[in-house]
């Protein structure tokens, strides 16, 4: 897995920059389990093709 980097800057279209702390705790864990276990499955191909926002690094889904 890559190595998880600190975002420095944020967009106005991602509901994890613009989200309440709770609200991206609790979609972080539920997300961060599922994740790992689609990792596993495929053996990191799913990470690997996985897009990403340019300016904030998070998963172009969570993008409106």
């Amino acid at each position: 897995m890559a190595k998880r980097v600190k975002i420095e800057s944020s967009c106005r279209d991602c509901s994890r920059c613009t989200g309440s702390p709770l609200g991206n705790a609790a979609r972080a864990t539920v997300r961060g389990t599922v994740r790992s276990t689609a990792a596993l499955a495929t053996l990191g191909l799913s990470e690997a093709l996985t897009r990403r926002c340019r300016l904030c690094g998070h998963v172009m889904g969570t993008h409106r």
